[in-house]
């Protein structure tokens, strides 16, 4: 049986949340799209077969968001809870309030989620919990989401360029090919393993990082008084990165490239 992490699994279910996300999108492009003839497309009832998601069910979720469904970025506050659980919990998307656009109902939770290619680019989700969710092709770019928390997360092919993470837990935190270009990290905390992902002119300052990076880029990066504890750098580059006053406990820069960058007391370049 198919696990998971399974390569037809996977691949299946994105193609699947692909066809359900084309699907919403016809509904906010044209307000008067027939949500029964879309459903009937062959690509959004192979969607549905693939990601298990009741036809009825999503035709009424269609219906439900279809006054929200306008070209604007969606801004998630304290006041609201955005269950977007498993792909198949459409409905949970269903709590807006009409009146400034904001997610109804406590604060947003998108624990155990798997989202696949969802702009919330300028979006805003202070504290949001993305708790042991895979993100896949995600823009999370100049996103408001001080405090957020990617605890066990797996960030694949997303964005967060220029975003605000100020205090973010990434702890535990797998990413894969992501861009945090210009993105705000002050004193945000993680992760397990960083693979090909971009830090270029992102602002570190007082983090606290761990874990393995490997193929990723730091250049311009601010890491002033950061911890880095037990951090492995394997064919990384930290081109003219700032590390002043940067803490390094149990680690190393030998597998990183420090050319032109400001290097923490007691540490030069070879």
């Amino acid at each position: 049986m198919a696990g998971i992490d399974d390569p037809d699994t996977r691949r299946n279910e994105a193609s699947g949340n692909a066809g359900l996300v084309a699907a919403a999108e016809l509904v906010r492009t044209d307000p008067d799209a027939d949500v029964g003839r879309i459903i009937e497309q062959p690509v959004v009832a192979a969607a549905l077969a693939a990601t298990g998601a009741d036809a009825e069910a999503f035709a009424a979720w269609l219906e439900h968001i279809r006054p929200y469904m306008k070209p604007t970025n969606l801004r998630i506050g304290d006041e609201g809870r955005a269950g977007l659980g498993p792909t198949r919990d459409w409905l949970h998307l269903a709590l807006f309030d009409e009146s400034d656009g904001r997610f109804t109902r406590g604060r947003a939770s998108f624990q155990h989620a798997d989202l696949f290619a969802i702009g919330m680019a300028g979006c805003s989700i202070e504290r949001a919990d993305f708790l042991e969710a895979r993100l896949t092709a995600v823009d999370l770019s100049r996103a408001w989401a001080v405090g957020a928390a990617f605890n066990l997360a797996w960030l694949i092919d997303s964005r967060f360029d220029e975003a605000t993470l100020q205090r973010a837990d990434l702890l535990g935190a797998s990413v894969l090919r992501c861009s945090f270009r210009g993105a705000d990290l002050a004193k945000a905390q993680g992760f397990r393993e960083v693979v090909d992902s971009a830090f270029d002119g992102a602002d570190l300052r007082n983090a606290l990082l761990s874990g393995t990076f490997t193929g990723c880029t730091f250049e311009g990066a601010d890491l002033s008084g950061a911890t880095l504890t037990d951090v492995r750098f394997e064919g990384c580059s930290l081109r003219g990165a700032n590390l002043l006053g940067a803490k390094l406990e149990g680690t190393s820069l030998d597998g990183a490239d420090l050319t032109g960058a400001t290097l923490p007391d007691g540490l030069t370049h070879d």
